[in-house]
């Protein structure tokens, strides 16, 4: 029992890693889609992170894209959950974010907010698009 547990365990934690990885190797989807990060962030964090998304929705902005915010969210109710906050954006399609994520007004948003890299190095991420 204790060996299926540490195995699954190893399967859960590869499939966060490989989702977290899927922001820098697997292309975004040609049409609208959505991009959801799931993280653990703390209250102190949690300012200095507001200031990161007020930062990055303007430059979005001025990209082009104000659509395309960012939008935090904190748990409700603790459940017992991994993450405690979500945040989530809306993309036009693969152009505007490829446009967005190469541009070095958006790349230097990290060297001005390192909180962002400290949140999301253990994060969930990945790109939705709607089932219809």
């Amino acid at each position: 029992m204790m060996s299926r547990t540490i195995l699954c365990a190893a399967v859960l934690a590869a499939a966060v890693a490989s989702a977290a990885s899927a922001e820098q190797t697997v292309p975004p989807p040609v049409g609208p889609f959505k991009v959801v990060h799931l993280m653990n962030i703390t209250a102190e964090q949690e300012a200095r992170y507001g200031a990161y998304i007020k930062d990055a929705n303007q430059v979005m902005a001025r990209l082009g894209c104000p659509s395309c915010a960012y939008h935090v969210y904190r748990v409700g109710a603790a459940s017992g959950g991994k993450y405690n906050h979500m945040t989530m954006s809306d993309w036009p399609g693969r152009d505007m974010f490829v446009k967005v994520h190469t541009a070095d007004d958006y790349k230097a948003l990290g060297a001005r907010h390192p909180v962002r890299d400290e949140v999301e190095k253990a994060q969930f991420y990945d790109r939705f698009v709607e089932v219809k």
